[in-house]
């Protein structure tokens, strides 16, 4: 949330390169020092830095992205991006399994994984964005053009966020060892990778709004189903992973080339900062709230929780349908 805030003053001050170059020096810097200061507070401070320096990661790449995008293409394109960053988030889960999470070496891995991301962005030869010469974060205005992406993106945040921190405890709880955990949690988010193009592909053809309503839709059902059942057994666990993968990943993608299709050139920045504001606010509401239903009711209460945010997303885009046409007419 910090970095929604500041990273455009940042990007304002140095344009989209060099600020993506500090941003990673600065995020290289955070992961290495975790085994240094193996502390609670200083953690938590880390975990501020590393949240900011995502935060203008995502706009940076976003912002860019949908600059040489147009409304035919851009659930397309930013499928493709978010393919690659599900897939990168896939592999990060898998790959704790083959280290000693209480040595340095993964920290080490994360820092240089975060380093290397600068070259392809400081050689490229593409043009850059045009620069910034004002900030503006206006979250209502961005309300008024696209309401439907925004409260979208808050909901998507609230599941994937409960989803993501979630699911590992999860799988412990239903009995997973500790690796197999890491592979339910690496099937959740690849699920989504492996659907994010065709769903993509798809909401270029027709309104966005009905491609998140079935995805609602389907979420609801799914996390309804598992949430009645006693899942026993890894294969049951990835089936059940893949499944609601599949139906809440690529949400995002879709919800934000919504608001990218009413956003003027001149604000892709502004419209970046404000849903990447809200899918913030709604990741970490969505884990505290999780737990608490788990508490309650069990394992199962992750999966209810997703069944009832996917289900205000969907009646809210219900509401939104009658009140406005799609923007082919």
């Amino acid at each position: 949330v910090l970095g929604c805030i500041g990273a455009p003053y940042v990007i304002m001050r140095a344009g989209h390169i060099r600020a993506f170059a500090a941003l990673v020096s600065l995020m290289s810097a955070a992961a290495i020092l975790h085994p240094i200061l193996v502390e609670p507070i200083a953690w938590s401070l880390i975990r501020v830095v590393s949240g900011f320096c995502l935060a203008g990661f995502y706009m940076i790449v976003e912002s860019w992205l949908n600059e040489q995008a147009s409304n035919e293409n851009r659930g397309t394109i930013m499928s493709i991006y978010i393919v690659l960053v599900y897939t990168a988030m896939t592999l990060g889960q898998v790959s704790i399994t083959a280290m000693d999470i209480s040595t340095f070496v993964p920290f080490a891995v994360a820092s240089v994984a975060v380093s290397l991301a600068v070259i392809p962005v400081s050689l490229t030869t593409a043009n850059q964005p045009a620069p910034i010469t004002v900030v503006r974060f206006r979250p209502a205005k961005l309300y008024r053009t696209s309401p439907t992406a925004l409260v979208a993106v808050l909901l998507i945040g609230v599941t994937q966020g409960g989803l993501w921190m979630m699911a590992p405890l999860y799988a412990i709880q239903i009995g997973l060892s500790t690796d197999n955990a890491a592979f339910f949690a690496a099937t959740l988010v690849g699920a989504g990778a492996l659907s994010q193009w065709p769903i993509g592909r798809l909401s270029d053809k027709m309104d966005r709004r009905y491609v998140l309503l079935g995805l609602a839709v389907t979420a609801v059902i799914i996390s309804l189903i598992f949430s009645t059942l006693t899942i026993s057994g890894l294969g049951m666990a990835l089936m059940l992973a893949l499944m609601i993968g599949v139906a809440t990943q690529p949400a995002y993608a879709i919800a934000a080339s919504h608001a990218y299709d009413y956003a003027d050139a001149d604000d892709y920045v502004e419209t970046s900062s404000g849903l990447t504001l809200a899918f913030g606010i709604g990741s970490a509401v969505g884990p505290i709230c999780a737990s608490l239903v788990m508490a309650r009711v069990g394992p199962s209460g992750l999966f209810l929780q997703v069944a009832l945010v996917q289900l205000v997303m969907g009646g809210y885009i219900v509401s939104r349908l009658f009140q406005r046409s799609s923007l082919s007419t």
